[in-house]
């Protein structure tokens, strides 16, 4: 399952049932109960982190690398095909 997609952002596949949070501490709730967290390189991916968990990051050349600094989450550049 996923998040149903906010604004402008994109979904990484199409679900027919979408997770949808009502509050920040919901959202941090169900992420601290995920078995395993897919997440492009946004403020998930840092608040994971902050959790004390791991996470699976997407991101492109284009993100500058002081985004990427946590040593729990595997990066994974969607351009090169690397993971780091």
């Amino acid at each position: 399952m996923q998040f149903k997609p906010r604004g402008d952002c994109s979904p990484l596949m199409d679900c027919e049932h979408y997770i949808e949070d009502k509050s920040f501490e919901e959202f941090c709730n169900i992420i601290y109960s995920c078995k395993e967290i897919y997440s492009y390189a946004t403020g998930t991916a840092v608040l994971v982190a902050a959790l004390g968990k791991s996470g699976n990051v997407f991101f492109h050349d284009e993100v500058n690398n002081e985004f990427l600094f946590s040593k729990l989450n595997k990066y994974i550049n969607l351009q090169k095909g690397k993971h780091d």
